[in-house]
């Protein structure tokens, strides 16, 4: 009888209560352990898309589209050269590639800049193109 009044008052038997905490903190744990999982998995996908969207290089036609906006953007840069009326020598460029981009002749160069004609120019020398 005694037994009975303890069940009812709430109390489990010591092999009973003894098993559900243990429940408890088994599932407690795996919860825990779970979330730990997907957050370590939502980071791993973002840090992922982020490598994927930074690396990522144009190609097809967003190339295209880049090279056409380059050589547009030279010849913006060439024509407010024209207007100012000088030039900054770039590695590689010649008198004869200069004078074509800016519709002169290579003679006409030289001239406008005292150059002779077995002397050679430099990169970063500044060139008059007009008078």
């Amino acid at each position: 009888m005694k037994y009975n009044l303890e069940l009812q008052h709430g109390d489990l038997p010591a092999d009973e209560s003894r098993s559900s905490l243990n429940r408890s903190r088994i599932g407690s744990g795996n919860s825990k352990f779970l979330g730990i999982l997907v957050g370590i998995l939502l980071v791993m996908i973002l840090a992922g898309g982020i490598i994927y969207f930074l690396s990522r290089r144009p190609v097809g036609e967003e190339m295209i589209s880049l090279q056409l906006k380059v050589i547009d953007l030279e010849q913006k840069i060439a024509e407010l050269e024209r207007h100012l009326g000088e030039h900054t020598v770039e590695k590689g460029e010649t008198l004869y590639r200069i004078s074509r981009n800016f519709g002169i002749s290579v003679e006409e160069l030289r001239k406008l800049n005292n150059l002779s004609e077995d002397q050679p120019i430099y990169t970063g020398q500044k060139l008059r193109i007009s008078p």
